[in-house]
């Protein structure tokens, strides 16, 4: 691969220069323009990458026909529905993954284990911030109104690297399952996790906090019932386990971390009365405007009329920008695009359920956290198949036009 310094520079902006240190270091742009809403620092260097490896790199099938409808659908809502095209959009959660993955194909195995580092140190970082930020009730990078952070020291927020405390706990969920399930030293996926699960209850998001416990059982099942572990192996594991447990409850009290639980999941909390507020609007669209979607001016209206500061749910997002045909087409040629890489299954479908769970909880699609792309290197650098002595054939090839 030509270039690979660029690649590697792309990488660490897209991990380590997150929202938060953009407005650290003053390098955020003002406005809702095209520019503003994307990763405007790192994509300049994938963009160089592509254009220079443009000869080795092959678009799948998939991924043709996710150009399409970005074109497409671009298209009908400039010159047919009269509003916004998307474009920001579209290249934060379309065009960037799918250059990000074109990319990587041709990429060897030595770079694509220390981007695997490299991760592994960003999801370190980001919890390590995220804890240390919940505990000391200081923000360090974020440059936000402490007071509409915090509100009472129970619901203090940490925002780490990447901004929102939901977006952060997007990522760090997302890690946490593809790292439990990888091909690490046990004790090393679950000092991890651990590590991982502290940091949601930094960032205070009571769904992720419900979905990685659920994923903390699955693996846990999964390892207790697999036949390459000896007895004393299970022993060991259930007593590292139970002593973590009882360590990271115990920090968790004593530092009054997730304070948001105590509030239950009803009509009675107000976040959670948006979400359900969300479904009575479905509801009362129009079939053309839930195939097609709505002008920005009628979301607007409809948000201040049921007295929401924001749409915290991706798919609901996506349904009123570009319509229910869009949506659907997204997330299934998104599906097979991530199920190319190759990662086991087990790692893939745990990891696609919590992302789509957290879609519906969480509005990371419609931000400029590169929520996707770092799905698409964490899946691509963490994939088992990938890290055997055995490389396939097809990977041999490849590789031979990597760096």
């Amino acid at each position: 691969m030509k270039s690979k310094e660029s690649f590697l520079l792309y990488i660490f902006i897209t991990l380590f220069l997150g929202l938060s240190i953009q407005q650290f270091l003053h390098l955020t742009i003002e406005g809702k323009g095209i520019i503003a809403l994307s990763h405007y620092l790192a994509l300049p260097f994938l963009l160089l990458v592509f254009i220079r490896n443009i000869s080795f790199v092959r678009l799948t099938n998939s991924e043709t026909k996710l150009f399409l409808i970005v074109a497409v659908f671009g298209l009908l809502n400039i010159v047919v529905f009269d509003r916004s095209a998307g474009l920001s959009g579209f290249l934060n959660f379309i065009i960037e993954p799918i250059l990000l993955l074109s990319l990587l194909r041709i990429t060897r195995k030595k770079q694509v284990l220390f981007i695997r580092k490299m991760l592994i140190l960003f999801f370190i970082l980001e919890c390590g911030v995220a804890i240390f930020e919940s505990v000391s009730k200081v923000i360090l990078f974020a440059d936000i109104n402490a007071i509409d952070v915090m509100g009472t020291s129970l619901d203090m927020r940490a925002y780490s690297l990447h901004g929102h405390p939901l977006q952060n706990a997007f990522l760090v969920s997302m890690l946490s399952t593809i790292i439990l399930s990888s091909k690490m030293k046990i004790q090393n996926r679950y000092a991890l996790f651990f590590l991982g699960y502290i940091a949601i209850f930094a960032f205070n998001t009571r769904s992720s906090i419900y979905f990685l416990g659920g994923i903390f059982v699955i693996n846990l099942l999964r390892d207790m019932r697999s036949n390459k572990m000896k007895v004393w192996h299970k022993t060991m594991l259930i007593a590292f386990i139970i002593t973590v447990i009882y360590f990271s409850m115990s920090y968790i009290e004593t530092h009054s971390l997730g304070s948001r639980l105590s509030t239950g999941l009803t009509k009675d909390d107000g976040s959670s009365n948006a979400r359900f507020v969300l479904i009575d609007i479905l509801m009362s669209l129009n079939l053309n405007d839930i195939l097609f979607g709505i002008r920005d001016e009628t979301v607007l209206f409809i948000m201040q009329n049921n007295e929401l500061i924001a749409i915290e749910n991706s798919i609901v997002n996506l349904i009123f920008g570009s319509g229910l045909i869009f949506t659907i087409c997204f997330l299934f040629l998104m599906f097979k695009e991530l199920k190319s890489i190759g990662a086991n299954n087990f790692t893939f479908y745990t990891t696609i359920i919590i992302c789509f769970l957290l879609l519906n909880t969480n509005n990371a699609l419609q931000t400029s956290c590169p929520i996707i792309p770092i799905l698409v290197m964490s899946l691509y650098t963490f994939k088992n198949n990938y890290l055997q002595n055995n490389t396939t054939n097809k990977e041999c090839k490849q590789s031979k036009n990597g760096y």
